[in-house]
């Protein structure tokens, strides 16, 4: 099957408030060592719905995700992707959170929850669960918080294990429309695909027939 492949641009966009990394936690937490160049392609072929991809490299491992409809890509930070909705009432950020804990292949929640509250330390956990993506599972918490100077922020975040590290998944939306936001989130997560040990990576498409 040939699959036709077209380059778009990144827009940079203004998402701060947006961010479950904003300004109400620390800011000088290191950088873990991936470095994150995006870019966003359009497949299209026969059987195939257009479909609009993040492709990420991230040193000879890549990473790819389908955009949920009416997203754009922001590749401007070399530590994050960030894909936003365009009217701005929804993101999600993709981020290396740090190296995976040693001897074990398991997330502790706790680890995770206390992670999360020393980000936003006056954030409330409306819930916790367990997501997955790339056939790997980790912690998952629903927040509710005000950044300072905003309005109210809701947010899903999920720490993945991977072999590139914990990977970070956060859809931060306005309260209204975290419905939407969890929806597009798993969206993202289930198309979510990892290079193997080979560098090759199976980009995910969405096809026009169930």
């Amino acid at each position: 099957m040939a699959i036709k492949i077209k380059i778009l641009g990144i827009p940079i966009l203004a998402l701060a408030a947006l961010s479950v990394r904003g300004n109400d936690g620390p800011t000088n937490a290191p950088a873990y060592p991936w470095m994150f160049k995006t870019q966003v392609i359009t497949q299209s072929g026969p059987g195939l719905l257009p479909s609009p991809c993040a492709s990420i490299a991230l040193g000879t491992n890549k990473v790819a995700f389908l955009l949920p409809d009416g997203y754009r890509a922001d590749g401007s930070d070399p530590q994050s992707v960030t894909v936003a909705s365009t009217d701005l009432s929804r993101a999600f950020t993709l981020h290396v959170a740090g190296p995976m804990p040693p001897d074990t292949e398991q997330l502790d929640p706790e680890t995770y929850r206390d992670e999360l509250l020393t980000t936003h330390p006056r954030a409330t956990i409306l819930a916790e669960l367990g997501m997955g993506a790339a056939n790997r599972f980790g912690p998952a918490f629903d927040i509710r918080w005000v950044p300072r100077g905003n309005v109210d922020r809701t947010a899903r975040v999920a720490f993945i294990p991977s072999r590139l590290g914990v990977l970070e998944f956060s859809m931060v939306s306005s309260p209204e429309k975290f419905g939407q936001a969890k929806s597009d989130l798993n969206f993202i997560m289930l198309s979510f695909r990892v290079s193997g040990p080979d560098g090759k990576l199976v980009m995910p498409v969405l096809y026009d027939k169930l």
